[in-house]
This record gives structure tokens, sequence and C-alpha cells, in this order.
């Protein structure tokens, strides 16, 4: 949480959480396995994984997420019948270009950069470094349906949820920025997608529960409620769990939403 930062160093995550109630727990990075890479805590909730696996030895290589594919692969025909797999991206990290093939193109309706950009001041190196971030939310895109197909045609029972760790800056406004992770706080810094993909059989398993989660949808969430929904979600129980913070159940109150900047600093929004 933005007011206690450091719990990660603290409790487990809800990797353990899953692995201590039967789940086979897999972790398989595209931003390699080194804290160097991807960070003391992300590293420390990874370590928890029963198995870690690597598609790439570094954050700064052009590894693209689609060879997270084959591991995927061999992970889903494991016979474990529980099964938590955490699918660590690159998604939309700089730089832009490596992420998506060289050949990947946009659907040929798309608008022209400035066109559809908010801040119509654009230089032509801006217009085309924005080309390629839309790039690579369209790869990220093909990547997401792979792995609901995947789900589809092997009929399992599982959910698919993607969110983005991070918001991203991209020349929005006079100030010309483009990355994250700026000590001043703006709207695009923190606001991320999140979806959530769910086989038929859950719906008809549990009507009640399918109803609140589409009743949630358009509500606020943030990722500090992430665990607790995680474990909601696949019905595991933990002591003083709040079932309120849930943003997939039946009795979710959005709570105030704060960010932590990078100099220290509460944001309310």
């Amino acid at each position: 949480t933005a007011e206690d930062p450091d719990i990660f160093y603290r409790s487990k995550s809800f990797v353990s959480a899953f692995r201590d109630v039967g789940f086979m727990t897999y972790w398989i990075s595209n931003q390699g396995t080194q804290r160097t890479a991807v960070g003391n805590q992300i590293a420390l909730a990874m370590g928890e994984a029963d198995e870690t696996r690597s598609t790439n030895f570094g954050f700064w290589n052009s590894v693209l997420d689609g060879a997270l594919l084959p591991e995927l692969d061999q992970v889903l025909a494991d016979p474990a019948p529980r099964k938590l797999i955490v699918l660590h991206t690159l998604g939309s990290h700089t730089n832009y270009t490596q992420r998506f093939p060289a050949d990947w193109t946009l659907d040929p309706s798309a608008l022209p950069v400035r066109e559809a950009h908010g801040y119509k001041d654009l230089s032509d190196a801006e217009t085309q470094i924005i080309d390629a971030y839309d790039k690579t939310v369209s790869y990220t895109d093909w990547f997401l349906h792979q792995i609901i197909e995947r789900h589809r045609s092997l009929k399992t029972d599982g959910a698919v949820m993607y969110f983005s760790d991070h918001g991203q800056r991209l020349y929005d406004d006079g100030d010309r920025q483009k990355g994250h992770g700026f000590p001043d706080f703006k709207r695009q810094d923190a606001e991320i997608p999140l979806l959530l993909w769910l086989p038929d059989v859950f719906a008809q398993r549990y009507p009640d529960r399918y109803a609140a989660i589409k009743r949630n949808a358009a509500k606020p969430v943030s990722t500090a409620n992430l665990a607790t929904s995680l474990l909601d979600l696949a019905g595991i129980e933990v002591d003083a769990m709040e079932r309120s913070a849930s943003f997939f159940g039946s009795g979710y109150r959005p709570p105030p939403r704060k960010v932590l900047t990078t100099d220290g600093r509460i944001v309310p929004q």
C-alpha cells in the first residue's frame, strides 16, 4: 500500500497463499529473474513460486513476450489440478521498437498519430515514438488473445487476468515528457488497464459471483487490493482478509485510491 510500501519485506505474497492451499505455482518471466532486472519486491514474490522460468536474461533485451507462450503450453500441460501461473511480460517498456516483430502493423483504419493524440504540437520524432508505442499495445492485445484462446480450447476452469504495473507519459502536454517515475504526479502515471476473462463454466457454476464481478467492472479499483481480489476469485481465505477490498466480490466497496510517488509523497486520487 502507499502507506506501507515495505510490507513486501515482512510478509508473504499471494503466491504463497495459492501454494499453501495446494496450487502448483509458476512464475514465468520475460524480464529475467535477477533482482537487478525485476526489482527487490518482485524478486521476493517470484521466489515464493514452486517453479520459476525465464525466457530472457535481462530487462534491456529484445526478446518478444511471445516467447512466453511455449513455456505456458508446457505449464498448462502439467497434470496438477490447480495452478497459479504468473506471466511477467515486458509489455510496453522502452525501447518500444524492441517489443513487437519488425513487420508488425496497425489496422489500416487506425487514425494518424496527430489526429488521435490529445496534444497536437508533436514533432516528427515524437510521432514515430507514439506510433511504436501503439504497436506495443497492439502486440500485447495479440498476446492476451493467444492466452485466452489456449484456455478456451483446453476448456479449463481457469480465469485470465491482466494488468499493467504503471502508466506512461507520452508527450501528453507541453511538458513533452515520455516514460514514468517522475517525482511529480500526473493521472497517466497510475491509470492502467485491468482485464478479466472468465470461462463460460464460471458463470454457470457461480452466477451470483459472476453478476458481482460484472457490477464491479465500472467501479474504481486499485492494485493495492490485487492480492485480496485474486484470493477471493480463487475461493481462498486467509486470516484477517477484508472481503470488502476484493473488487471481484459482492461486498466490494471502492477504497480511497492513493499513489506513492518516487519522492515518497502520498497523492490521493
